[in-house]
């Protein structure tokens, strides 16, 4: 198995693995979109380039796991009339666990980031 391979999701119940996902992205020392980036993302919201220019300045292990995740998330969305799981649902579910402040700091209210998501 590896990234590029992701036929391991179809084996396993949809909402554990997105679960256990959630979990792994809350118990990360620093978060999957890097806290120094925060204001850069927000600021993105309504450019597509601007956007990319965030995620190239990503580090790569960071990158290639949103880009896991983002794989991920469009394959359950695409089933949300069996599992009710939209794109406002899995945004409602990921956003606060990417994007948030490091372990042990006092997190914001991440709203405006889920309603930029």
């Amino acid at each position: 198995m590896t990234f590029k391979d992701y036929s391991w999701l179809e084996s396993e119940e949809v909402h554990v693995v997105a679960n256990l996902i959630k979990q792994l992205l809350r118990e990360m020392d620093e978060p999957l979109c890097q806290t120094e980036l925060y204001s850069e993302f927000v600021d993105a919201e309504n450019s597509i380039e601007k956007f990319k220019a965030v995620l190239a300045k990503m580090k790569p292990k960071n990158y290639n796991t949103l880009k896991a995740l983002m794989t991920f998330v469009k394959r359950v969305t695409t089933q949300s009339d069996h599992n009710k799981m939209t794109s406002l649902n899995m945004s409602l579910m990921i956003t606060p666990n990417i994007f948030r402040h490091r372990k042990g700091e006092e997190p914001e209210t991440t709203f405006e980031t889920i309603a930029f998501v």
